[in-house]
């Protein structure tokens, strides 16, 4: 039902994921362009999906839909990317494949330096744990100073923002900071 936003949770790796709490804060904070919300994981991740879900849906009427317990092979995954309008992510593969197929992609980085797999000339915000790590460091090397969880929900919510760059989008957020 219109323009949705795929949310990837997950991960291979427990310290790179951001709160599933903040997940389901930003689903019922984002612009009134976004109808829907869309979870994406895989089947062992079926819990943490179920409680951002829940979670979620106390935070707003946006519809949110759970598609992690269906183990959406390759083709399948790809064809609900193409048809979001937005992805907000932790560093994984699905971001990768959204970022290849042009949809613009919120990536959220903790333990883990993101000049790694950033694509130059992508639709891509990157929010980072650290963002005033001198250059020379890398941020898997400062776990402690680059944690996921440092992130807050503000700065997210600016990123989709700016990646939408929707008139509406700027005007329908709510404000229940």
């Amino acid at each position: 039902e219109g323009p949705c936003a795929a949310f990837v949770a997950g991960g291979s790796k427990i310290p790179k994921r951001w709160p599933p709490g903040r997940f389901a804060e930003l689903a019922g904070r984002l612009p009134g362009c976004i109808r829907s919300v869309v979870l994406l994981g895989g089947p062992d991740e079926a819990e943490l999906l179920a409680s951002i879900a829940r979670d979620a849906s106390q935070t707003g009427d946006r519809r949110v839909f759970d598609l992690g317990p269906r183990g959406l092979g390759l083709d399948s995954l790809r064809g609900v990317i193409e048809r979001c309008r937005i992805m907000i992510t932790n560093d994984t593969g699905p971001r990768h494949l959204a970022v290849a197929l042009g949809v613009p992609t919120v990536a959220i980085f903790g333990p883990t330096d993101h000049r790694w797999t950033t694509l130059r000339g992508a639709d891509e915000r990157i929010v980072v744990a650290q963002p005033f790590l001198p250059t020379e460091l890398v941020a898997d090397d400062h776990p402690a100073a680059c944690g996921v969880d440092r992130i807050p929900v503000a700065d997210v919510l600016h990123a989709v923002l700016d990646a939408l760059d929707e008139p509406d989008a700027r005007n329908g957020v709510s404000s229940t900071a």
